[in-house]
């Protein structure tokens, strides 16, 4: 082989290597921001039929509204009549109603 003949080659090699680890990263940013690994741990680790039945009531964590410090309740007149008795709302993470502590399925979702 010839000098540049080597250097094409090793070129091609470097992009190549380049392209798979970009298409690595892509498939880790989009598995973690999609809920594709949440959805999996909650099929093999606490679903009891094996689906996704009861995946998004698992996934949703409680507030009580009654722990808004002062000042930072909603304004009354911005809720509109038929939530004005909501004692609890439901958000997307992974939190313990009891003291808003991260529960154990974020720590196996990351682990």
């Amino acid at each position: 082989m010839q000098y540049s003949a080597k250097l094409e080659l090793l070129r091609r090699v470097i992009t190549s290597a380049q392209l798979a680890m970009m298409c690595c990263l892509q498939a880790f940013i989009i598995a973690f921001t999609s809920q594709f690994i949440d959805r999996l741990v909650y099929e093999w680790h606490y679903s009891d039929t094996g689906t996704l039945e009861g995946f998004v009531n698992n996934s949703l964590s409680y507030f009580s509204v009654s722990d808004f410090s002062a000042g930072e309740a909603p304004d009354v007149d911005i809720i509109k009549p038929e939530h004005s008795g909501t004692t609890v709302c439901r958000y997307a993470h992974s939190t313990s109603t009891a003291a808003y502590v991260v529960m154990d399925i974020f720590h196996r979702n990351l682990g």
